[in-house]
């Protein structure tokens, strides 16, 4: 499959793509950790960091089951759609770039602690979409139970993070 700029994408890139998400998202978390005042918010973005780090081993680990000439990822069945009028690999790398583009707008470091829960929220939904892009795309029951792990984990982190909102007003 090529991309908008013309490059193959493979299952590999995909799950490097995930890595590099979940590690910036780490970096995030722990930037925002050190950025709020409130030891119980601090905490929980601490947790979130370490899981993140958790997440990227899963990509990595399933891009290391990969042969050494992976296969390119399948387009997804969609009721109604052909899968030969849509690039799925272009909307998987403008998932990507747009989720690592938003981590990188979402914290100044300047944001109250209610700010940056709401920033977090925001990164973990789009997070979340990337993620059951992935699951469509790559083949194989072990990898949708993996993603499927991950996914249960980003919507915690949702809960999570939208708990301390709504606690702490």
């Amino acid at each position: 499959m090529d991309d908008p700029t013309g490059m193959k994408l493979s299952a590999r890139d995909i799950f490097e793509m995930a890595e590099q998400i979940e590690s910036d998202a780490a970096v995030f978390y722990r930037s925002a950790a050190e950025a709020t005042s409130d030891p119980t918010r601090r905490d929980l973005l601490r947790e979130l960091a370490t899981m993140e780090l958790g997440h990227e081993g899963v990509f990595a680990g399933m891009k290391s089951l990969l042969p050494d000439a992976p296969p390119a990822p399948k387009p997804p069945d969609k009721a109604g759609a052909d899968p030969d009028d849509i690039d799925w690999s272009g909307l998987t790398t403008l998932l990507a770039s747009g989720v690592r583009e938003h981590l990188a707008e979402r914290f100044t470091g300047r944001e109250t602690s209610n700010e940056i829960l709401r920033k977090a929220i925001e990164f973990e939904r789009d997070t979340i979409v990337f993620f059951a892009n992935v699951k469509a795309l790559l083949p194989g029951p072990e990898v949708a139970r993996r993603i499927d792990e991950v996914l249960a984990e980003e919507l915690g982190h949702i809960l999570s993070l939208s708990g301390q909102l709504v606690a702490n007003g």
